[in-house]
């Protein structure tokens, strides 16, 4: 049944979740149509390595030659797995213990074909055979690349050119086994060929998502990143936006790792410098909800504004702590409310909220604010009985920060 509805949901409006791949995996049938869940799988992009090992666990399922072309297509996997693989129908899959979605390579399914023709031997019949031995020698590494390079149309030694090369193309045209040499890795090819060149592998076509793992090759990308930028102090990398980043290769890294977002990828790669993360053009979502930063804004703040004591809070305005970089802070977490911001910050102070001064009507609505606001002004005028509050008037109050109290729909002091 369960299938049955997700087949007829159809995959280019599904919207589920992974149980659906469980309760698949774990189902009592024996063997299920793998053709007819491709959509699901496609749509939900689930990892290639995780789908193959519950089939393993399966050791029954049926998979149609267009659900492995898919496959091969919308998911990461690594070229010799699928080539070990047969497109028509497979049984009990084996994995390698390493195989996982962010350690594979994206294959396209004509560089895989190519792949397995020339694994082949019915395919290779007429044709040259390149022993795969061939491929340690150096001199025919280098007329294989000189004739790539001639292919493409372009110079051999333009290094830069190299860049548009894919892995597929090689595997394409002739050089399955150099890939295979190579460990499937452009870079390597490229560094066995031109050792005295440093290559930039976010500069390729396409990058590992697990390449940038590494917190210093984050660190050798931001600094080229810098020279290009022209970025000559660290104050500089408060200004530079996602869509820079973007367009230099490291689209992969901030996706992968940081979310999207310039700050936390900067302040993580340079560790040492005190980043003032309200200074960024745009700050991550979640990063002004930990106290720890709102604390860490306030302090920068009361430098800003010579507050050299917890009183000095009682004068500071919205519209300040806007101009600070704050906006987000104050505007969006605590409803432009400077008494909420301080309050939460430091619970430790006692405050008399009523001294703020854009304290509003709201504030006053609770009933145990004014209470404690009266005996205040009691103490403050020292009333010594009910009696006392006869002779109180307007003016008092006023100079005694109740002005919102007064405001109030009952705007006696006597009803208050």
């Amino acid at each position: 049944i369960l299938l049955q509805k997700v087949h007829h949901l159809g995959g280019d409006h599904l919207q589920t979740s992974s149980s659906i791949f469980w309760a698949f995996c774990h189902s009592n049938s024996s063997s299920v149509p793998f053709s007819r869940l491709r959509g699901l799988f496609i749509m939900h992009h689930v990892g290639w390595g995780w789908i193959l090992s519950q089939c393993k666990a399966k050791k029954s399922p049926t998979l149609s030659s267009l659900a492995f072309q898919h496959f091969a297509v919308h998911h990461a996997a690594d070229i010799s797995t699928l080539a070990s693989l047969k497109s028509t129908k497979f049984t009990t899959i084996g994995l390698s213990e390493g195989l996982e979605r962010h350690n594979c390579r994206l294959v396209s399914v004509p560089a895989l074909r190519r792949y397995q023709s020339t694994q082949s031997p019915s395919k290779r019949k007429g044709k040259p055979q390149v022993r795969s031995d061939q491929w340690k020698d150096p001199q025919f590494r280098s007329d294989y690349m000189k004739k790539l390079a001639a292919q493409k149309g372009f110079d051999y030694n333009d290094l830069d050119k190299w860049y548009d090369i894919t892995l597929d193309y090689i595997i394409m045209n002739g050089g399955n086994g150099l890939a295979e040499f190579a460990d499937f890795n452009l870079d390597k090819i490229l560094s066995m060929e031109f050792p005295q060149h440093q290559w930039l592998p976010w500069k390729f076509t396409r990058v590992q998502t697990s390449f940038w793992d590494d917190p210093k090759v984050r660190r050798r990308y931001f600094d080229w990143l810098g020279e290009q930028l022209n970025i000559t102090q660290m104050a500089d990398w408060y200004n530079v936006k996602a869509t820079q980043i973007r367009a230099f290769g490291g689209a992969g890294l901030l996706a992968a790792v940081f979310g999207d977002s310039v700050a936390p990828a900067v302040m993580s790669v340079f560790p040492e410098h005190p980043w003032q993360f309200w200074k960024f053009q745009k700050v991550p979502k979640g990063m002004w909800e930990d106290p720890k930063r709102q604390r860490e804004f306030l302090e920068f703040a009361a430098k800003e504004l010579g507050i050299n004591s917890m009183s000095g809070w009682y004068n500071v305005t919205s519209s300040q702590l806007i101009k600070l970089g704050g906006a987000a802070l104050i505007l969006h977490l605590y409803k432009v409310s400077v008494v909420d911001l301080v309050t939460s910050v430091y619970p430790e102070h006692r405050w008399m909220r009523w001294k703020f001064v854009r304290m509003g009507q709201r504030d006053w609505q609770d009933l145990n604010l004014q209470r404690e606001y009266l005996t205040w002004v009691s103490n403050e005028l020292k009333l010594k009985s009910l009696e006392d509050w006869d002779h109180v008037s307007k003016k008092q109050i006023l100079l005694l920060h109740g002005a919102a109290l007064l405001r109030r729909p009952e705007p006696s002091l006597a009803s208050v």
